[in-house]
């Protein structure tokens, strides 16, 4: 995978997954703003595994909606 694109690119186009990138520009807070896909997947185990083959300045983001306190998933 070497599709390069912002962060916001890869949350449109992997939506309710999870997304692991190396960061190649960060904004003037210092946050990620475009990198390069490593992995994505519907699973956050699966990103977390490809994780720890890399090494460098990752982020891990969910382009999803994050449940609100109180809620609870099953699956």
């Amino acid at each position: 995978m070497n599709e390069i694109a912002t962060i916001e690119e890869f949350e449109n186009k992997y939506q309710d997954e999870w997304i692991l990138v190396e960061v190649i520009e960060k904004d003037d807070l210092n946050q990620p703003k475009k990198g390069k896909l490593v992995a994505h997947s519907k699973r956050r185990d699966d990103i977390y595994d490809e994780m720890r083959k890399h090494h460098g300045h990752t982020a891990i983001f969910f382009s999803g909606e994050i449940p609100k306190k109180g809620y609870a998933f099953c699956f």
